[in-house]
């Protein structure tokens, strides 16, 4: 019987310079000796990526290192050919001046092409740009500092169960359908009320993954996505079916509270909010930012077209809305409904931003949580919270990098606690 094929990126070297991102502190890269919390955050990445790795000896780091540049020359032209026209056409950024942008992000700062495009870094100076962490490297940092397990927050059922006797604002559970049986609440409260629109989406996932809605009409559920239409009984057989082999959780479909209707052609609006624990073991908001769709009807988690924009933590200004494509441009008016994005102020902050230091108070175990929250026709609800809260959002359309935020100080003082004043890796420890 023949093994099965290694993976090429899996083989020394190869595996630090893998899928366009470069896994070694090369000594030219500009947070390599830096001492900026950005920089110490860049180096303290790459160790722990390393670390996933057996047996990284010097010499693979600098054969890495070199094989770097001409590997990014590749990604940079893969990446150009897909966005380059875009960016153009909306910034007027000629092509040639993309190259040369990337290059020097690669190379100086070993950021990703992608980075590049999904954060508009071609206005932002060099000083700045030392401030970007890649999220890749967010992410690993993230798993590092939550030592707990995450179930009770990432999974949305446990995440529900645990906030409800906390008295958080939630989205009403009505059933749940777990491994193609039908779980609490009790049978007795299936449909009763379930007579109106209807969410259901699995308790794992990220991003609106394998998220339906189903619209109520004369005892009827119209099914958004396919336009399937069912009964009662026969939608509760389709999600006893559909729940084989994971759980689905069954809630009411929400409406935008009405000083947020025209952010939407119909989904859900919802406002991302960090928390971080301080030092004192207290709690603050470190970044906002509220997602809208375009077009959705479902969900505002459009993939590479979701608007996004920085909400100002002491206002509750919004900036100018982007996306991940940066053909969508700069937006200071929603594109279908009109509605003014830049300089518009968010009247519920006060209650948004208490709501999420609120909640991080029940889950203070954790020292980061993206929160989701939305501002309904039942008022402000919780919708769920994450250790993994992405770091592109956390970065665009008026936001910080996260390397000049509040993030990078309190990361490190959790860090430390963690490590009960043990002593921190030296930047020696983490380069060739």
């Amino acid at each position: 019987m023949k093994s099965p094929r290694r993976n090429i990126w899996s083989y020394p070297v190869l595996r630090l310079v893998a899928y366009d991102r470069c896994r070694v502190a090369a000594p030219w890269f500009a947070w390599r000796y830096a001492r900026t919390n950005a920089a110490y955050l860049r180096r303290l990445a790459c160790l722990i990526e390393q670390n996933h790795f057996v047996n990284v000896r010097s010499w693979e780091r600098w054969a890495a290192a070199l094989l770097y540049f001409p590997l990014s020359l590749v990604h940079i032209v893969k990446a150009m050919r897909l966005h380059g026209p875009r960016l153009r056409f909306a910034y007027s950024i000629p092509l040639r001046r993309q190259f040369f942008q990337l290059v020097h992000l690669a190379w100086r700062h070993a950021l990703r092409p992608q980075v590049y495009y999904y954060l508009r870094l071609q206005s932002q100076p060099g000083r700045r740009l030392a401030q970007y962490l890649d999220p890749a490297e967010l992410h690993h940092l993230q798993r590092t500092i939550t030592t707990n397990s995450t179930e009770r927050i990432e999974d949305k059922l446990a995440f529900h169960l645990a906030a409800s006797p906390a008295g958080l604002p939630l989205v009403p559970l009505l059933a749940i359908f777990d491994h193609g049986r039908q779980e609490t609440p009790p049978a007795s409260a299936l449909f009763v009320d379930w007579e109106q629109d209807l969410i259901v989406k699995p308790t794992s996932g990220y991003s609106g993954s394998g998220l339906r809605g189903f619209r109520y009409d004369h005892n009827r559920y119209t099914c958004v996505e396919s336009g399937n239409v069912y009964t009662r009984e026969e939608l509760a057989g389709e999600l006893s079916a559909t729940s084989a082999g994971q759980t689905l959780i069954v809630q009411p479909w929400l409406r935008n509270h009405e000083s947020l209707a025209r952010f939407s052609t119909g989904a859900l609006c919802n406002f991302r909010v960090v928390t971080a624990r301080n030092a004192i073991g207290g709690f603050e908001v470190i970044m906002a930012a509220l997602r809208f769709p375009i077009r959705s009807e479902l969900t505002c988690a459009e993939q590479n077209v979701t608007l996004c924009t920085a909400v100002d933590l002491v206002s509750g200004k919004l900036a100018a809305a982007e996306a991940k494509d940066p053909g969508v441009g700069r937006l200071d008016l929603h594109p279908m409904t009109g509605q003014p994005i830049e300089g518009f102020i968010v009247d519920a902050w006060p209650e948004i931003r208490a709501l999420a230091l609120r909640a991080h108070e029940e889950f203070a175990e954790f020292p980061f949580i993206g929160w989701d929250i939305a501002h309904s026709n039942l008022g402000l609800v919780l919708l769920e919270g994450s250790t993994l809260w992405g770091g592109y959002l956390a970065q665009m359309s008026g936001s910080a990098p996260l390397g000049a935020s509040r993030f990078a100080s309190l990361y490190l003082e959790n860090l430390h606690a963690l490590n009960s004043g043990q002593r921190l890796a030296e930047p020696a420890e983490v380069g060739l």
